[in-house]
């Protein structure tokens, strides 16, 4: 593979061909929302040759809380940011990257990283094989949101067994008037797996199946968890914990729904309803 030249590549359709730091602050600071707020900075290739798969990317959930991804050629070098980055360690970041070298393992290394998997939006391919360039869903948000274990009240059913993390509940159906037994499951970093959703006619039915769920999960322990944002659809209904930062203008916020808890800082565990 022949590589001709780096890439900068905004959301709104601008390219800058080798950008130099001027370049990159400018492109920075022409960033907002709705409709500009990701770019992703990558080693084109002819585009007679697959590509490199090797890029860094951004996306601004507001001026000071930035998400970045980054790639090293193959699905399984895939890597987020930990937690969101204020303006000008993003900006160090993507310099740092474009240096490479001692200076980009220097700004790598001052942040903390989870490896995705290759399923994840970015690490995947579209129908023709190509690199699909979407921003990874998995996190919505990279942050690790505490959730406190109250063994009386909304959380009791939270904590961790072998294989990671759960989280069970009793909700309504958003359709009819049966109860629903969910099960969402992560792994020991807080990233979501997978969900079961179990129909049951009335509550007593609902808490019996609840037991027999929990029954099957080896090591279960109640105790406090840590997960990430996360999405599933459910009857046309989106259902998870969510990120509405951008619906409170900017403020962090994190919605787990159906339940309604809220989740904010000071990022104790606490909700509101």
């Amino acid at each position: 593979m022949t590589i001709n030249h780096l890439a900068v590549e905004l959301e709104n359709g601008d390219v800058i061909v080798n950008p130099d730091r001027r370049d990159l602050t400018s492109a920075l600071n022409s960033m907002s929302a709705p409709d500009n707020e990701f770019m992703v900075i990558s080693w084109e290739s002819d585009p007679e040759e697959a590509d490199s798969g090797v890029f860094i990317q951004v996306l601004m959930h507001d001026p000071e809380s930035w998400q970045a991804e980054y790639r090293e050629g193959s699905h399984d070098r895939y890597f987020q940011a930990a937690d969101h980055q204020p303006r000008k360690r993003t900006e160090e970041l993507l310099l740092g990257w474009i240096s490479g070298g001692t200076e980009w393992l220097r700004v790598r290394q001052a942040i903390s990283w989870v490896k995705l998997d290759p399923s994840d939006n970015q690490g995947g391919s579209d129908e023709d094989g190509e690199d699909s360039r979407t921003f990874s869903q998995s996190l919505h948000g990279t942050r690790l949101v505490k959730v406190a274990h109250e063994p009386t009240y909304r959380t009791a059913t939270i904590g961790t067994y072998r294989e990671g993390l759960f989280f069970a509940d009793i909700v309504s159906s958003p359709t009819s008037t049966d109860e629903v037994v969910l099960l969402h499951l992560f792994d020991a970093d807080g990233n979501h797996t997978r969900s079961a959703l179990k129909p049951a006619a009335d509550l007593e039915q609902a808490k019996a199946l609840l037991e027999s769920t929990l029954a099957g999960l080896e090591g279960l322990r109640y105790e406090d968890i840590h997960i990430r944002p996360f999405s599933i659809e459910n009857e046309g209904h989106t259902w998870g914990l969510l990120d509405e930062t951008a619906l409170r203008g900017g403020e962090e916020w994190y919605e787990l729904e159906p339940q309604g808890l809220a989740f904010h800082a000071p990022w104790n565990g606490e909700y509101d309803t």
